[in-house]
């Protein structure tokens, strides 16, 4: 039996796939459908054995990853996943083992978050490579990140007791140290664990349902701090002005951190209150980064992530 072959056959005994007797499936929403799809290639957002530096992380983990960085689009927008499509690359160096444990992984994140996969494709190629297609249905109102207002103040969330900047540290550690990331279990990943937020991304649905209808404009930090603020001055035509306390306090690596999947939005100043109430139920922690404005746009500091 080839790769691909028994690719399908391990993923046909998981309990996260629907029928795969056709090209195509049929969908039944009662909800506005989103769609939001993502590339995750070997040499280009992770490490695999090579002369210099061990694998990253484990096969498990990666096809975990993979899927969580689509999600974290839909769910930024103000929807719960339902639906994947998956077409992934064998290369030939994969073992049964590797592929039982891509498997495995695409069974975890798809029954935490109750997805159904419903297709996709198997190709043979040089380099491991997941382009993931995620479907959720609207829940209330569609959070794009072009609905910004003057006056706004945006915020971003993270772990009680820290901030971000923790997957920038990581992924110096693994290309300076030629280290790999140990096994992070979900229990530690809202540790002090440099590698959690990279290696294991966790999501924050819980604390954006519940604070929706609060919520403006939304999209998650995939590209540092510094890039998506710029993102959302440019889009929207306004400038953001920084809050003292967070200008003179902020380190550089907290704007230029990507993959952290964190939440960055924007509200109502009046609501301040209520989003800090419903964060401390989901037991996270808002940081205010400041008020957008019609005001000259914000240079920070930032680097390319990929």
């Amino acid at each position: 039996m080839d790769r691909e072959s028994f690719f399908l056959h391990v993923l046909q005994e998981s309990s996260v796939i629907g029928k795969l007797n056709d090209d195509c499936a049929l969908l039944q929403c009662s909800n506005k459908l989103l769609v939001a799809m993502d590339s995750f290639v070997e040499g280009t957002h992770f490490l695999l054995h090579t002369g210099f530096y061990p694998q990253w992380i484990s096969y498990k983990s990666l096809a975990r990853k993979a899927f969580i960085i689509t999600i974290s689009d839909i769910i930024s927008s103000g929807a719960k996943p339902k639906f994947a499509l998956l077409a992934i690359t064998l290369p030939k160096y994969l073992t049964k083992l590797n592929i039982r444990e891509i498997v495995a992984g695409i069974e975890e994140v798809c029954s935490e978050y109750q997805i159904r996969l419903i297709g996709g494709d198997t190709i043979k190629g040089s380099n491991l490579c997941f382009h993931v297609t995620i479907m959720g249905e609207l829940q209330g109102k569609y959070l794009s990140r072009d609905r910004v207002l003057c006056g706004d103040l945006l915020a971003y969330t993270s772990i009680r007791n820290g901030d971000l900047g923790s997957s920038l540290h990581a992924l110096r550690t693994l290309l300076r140290c030629k280290t790999k990331i140990p096994n992070t279990q979900r229990g530690v990943i809202e540790s002090a664990n440099i590698y959690a937020r990279f290696g294991n991304p966790l999501l924050r649905g819980n604390f954006l349902f519940k604070a929706q209808r609060y919520i403006h404009a939304c999209m998650d930090i995939s590209d540092g701090l510094g890039m998506e603020i710029q993102r959302l001055q440019k889009i929207n035509g306004l400038g953001l002005s920084l809050r003292k306390s967070f200008k003179h306090s902020c380190p550089k690596h907290v704007y230029q951190s990507g993959e952290e999947y964190e939440l960055l939005f924007s509200f109502f100043p009046k609501d301040l209150l209520a989003l800090r109430y419903i964060a401390k139920l989901c037991r996270i922690k808002l940081h205010i980064v400041g008020q957008f404005e019609r005001v000259k746009k914000q240079t920070l500091p930032i680097i390319l992530w990929h």
